[in-house]
């Protein structure tokens, strides 16, 4: 059940966007950080009253895809949209600490959303960001292979996670593999301009590690 402060709280996350949008920063995460000390212990994503379901979705985008790709089994059952408070605010508040650079702290409020979704690949996405900000790219890449096995991923999500794991395997030096992920994107995602220029500066890379080999064997036997 949706409480009417859990429904404010929702209100609440939906300004501080706006000023999120409107680059009112500190405003807007005062506002997230107001919700997120409501956090619940125990969190109910979704419910049933009457035979309907009502479910907890962050935007209207995300009830098109979960209509879009549930089973046949749920076709004839009535899903109400319910706005979103707690894991929401969590991430976005974590959002807002990675552009201060804040890394830890919006680590806490990401593993603190997870706990409420485990099966919201946003999450994990955005603790891929965090962990290739620490330079730590097998971390990073973790959390990427982590979403990329959650259930009924859409399509968009999926190739943001391939992007995620082809620019840390380079990081990684596993070239031919990071090829094939953001490959792999481009199919999901043909026009999407970071895959493309992942794959340019892949091919540079390539090209400068052949020449420093050249030079290193002509050193050898000069």
């Amino acid at each position: 059940m949706q409480t009417e402060i859990e429904k404010a709280d929702a209100k609440k996350v939906d300004q501080a966007l706006d000023h999120l949008n409107e680059k009112d920063i500190s405003l807007a995460e005062a506002l997230l950080r107001d919700v997120c000390s409501r956090c619940p212990n125990e969190y109910v994503y979704d419910y049933i009253i009457n035979g309907s379901r009502y479910i907890k979705f962050w935007s209207a985008a995300e009830f098109t895809e979960y209509v879009a790709i549930r089973g046949e089994d749920n076709a004839q059952q009535t899903v109400f949209w319910i706005l979103s408070a707690y894991p929401r605010a969590c991430f976005y508040l974590a959002y807002v600490l990675v552009d201060k650079h804040d890394l830890e702290e919006a680590l806490q409020w990401l593993n603190r959303g997870m706990t409420m979704e485990p099966q919201n690949p946003n999450f994990l996405l955005e603790m891929g960001v965090v962990y290739a900000h620490m330079k730590k790219p097998q971390r990073s890449f973790n959390c990427y292979q982590e979403a990329f096995g959650l259930p009924n991923l859409p399509n968009l999500k999926r190739a943001a996670v391939l992007r995620g794991m082809g620019i840390q395997l380079m990081d990684l030096n596993r070239l031919d593999e990071a090829e094939g992920h953001l490959m792999e994107s481009l199919e999901l995602e043909p026009d999407n301009p970071t895959a493309k220029q992942e794959l340019l500066y892949l091919s540079n890379l390539r090209t400068s590690k052949g020449s420093k080999k050249k030079k290193s064997w002509l050193k050898f036997w000069n």
